[in-house]
């Protein structure tokens, strides 16, 4: 039977807002499960960078061991697990001076010492008075006495042979001296020269050279000390 045209016309105004609530359902579900997407994307980011960052960021290396060199320049390699150098540090404007020319970053202990005693500018503290002071501290005290001996066996072949001091230190010395922003040779050095005469004070002392400070701990003490014996004693002990 053929649709009267007013029945068509209601008929096809059903249709229209049938689709259109059922278009506004859907576009409201949609909306709902928009954030919920969104957020769910952002968190997933968030872990894969995380993970990124766990994965590939360099791993702090810890400072294992400490040796200290004082002659004017004051300064200190930090070594890492393996001998290797993880930094240096200045003591001193004259140690400052002689990093700008060297860099021994990187490099094992052996092989940094070598190349900053065959540098120019280090060199030109080689004079026939100076004293070269070097002390040695690390978490494995076997360790220590490994690096003397290494370091002392390299040093008898260069020009300081007769006038450096080598010896290992205790992590007591090595935490009051770098709590004075200095070296652990330079320290005891100072330590014993107020032992003898309480009138010095670190802050007086501490900017003298090594040779400095030999002369006046020999002006004070019965038993001056040389470099070779200063070196002996501590083997000795």
């Amino acid at each position: 039977m053929t649709e009267k045209p007013l029945e068509a016309m209601s008929k096809i105004r059903a249709e229209e807002a049938l689709k259109e609530k059922t278009w506004k359902n859907i576009s409201h579900r949609s909306s709902l499960q928009r954030p919920v997407l969104k957020w769910a994307g952002l968190a997933f980011a968030a872990v894969c960078i995380m993970i990124a960052i766990m994965v590939f960021r360099p791993v702090q290396t810890e400072a294992y061991s400490y040796i200290t060199l004082d002659i004017n320049p004051s300064l200190e390699l930090i070594l890492d697990q393996k001998d290797g150098v993880m930094q240096v540090k200045a003591y001193n404007k004259e140690a400052q001076e002689t990093l700008s020319f060297v860099d021994m970053v990187g490099l094992h202990y052996q092989e940094a010492l070598a190349k900053l005693m065959n540098t120019e500018v280090y060199q030109q503290y080689f004079k026939q008075e100076s004293l070269l002071q070097i002390s040695i501290y690390s978490k494995d005290e076997k360790r220590s006495l490994e690096i003397e001996q290494n370091l002392c066996d390299y040093l008898n072949d260069t020009k300081m042979k007769d006038r450096y001091s080598c010896h290992c230190i205790d992590e007591t010395t090595h935490q009051e001296a770098s709590s004075h922003h200095m070296s652990g040779g330079k320290y005891e050095m100072i330590k014993k020269i107020m032992n003898l005469d309480s009138t010095y004070s670190i802050e007086e002392l501490e900017d003298l050279s090594m040779a400095q400070l030999r002369d006046i701990y020999n002006a004070l003490s019965d038993e001056p000390l040389t470099s070779k014996e200063h070196h002996q004693r501590h083997r000795n002990h």
